[in-house]
């Protein structure tokens, strides 16, 4: 398996550069808290007193796709996060 790896890394290794890895991260990272924020807007405004009266409860569907938003939002954070931490530790560039 880490022969795999080793010979398949070789044609990556162009994407793991500082000029293209940044940006990357910056527009994941940002989309991912653009997710975030229209998720605490959607459910801030259904709960807001003036909706109270027209609300209706979300299908499993609905539920289902506001949770894989969120856990994949956060997910994406997590990974920036590590891949920050450890290019810090490791020293790469």
């Amino acid at each position: 398996m880490a022969v795999f790896a080793a010979s398949i890394a070789g044609p990556f290794e162009f994407f793991h550069q500082k000029a293209i890895r940044i940006p990357f991260f910056l527009i994941a990272g940002g989309l991912s808290l653009l997710n975030l924020y229209m998720y605490y807007y959607a459910k801030r405004r259904r709960q807001a007193p003036s909706a109270r009266w027209r609300m209706q409860p979300l299908s499993l569907r609905e539920r289902r796709t506001q949770k894989i938003q969120l856990y994949s939002s956060l997910l994406t954070l997590g990974m920036i996060a590590a891949d920050i931490i450890n290019h810090r530790i490791h020293g790469f560039s």
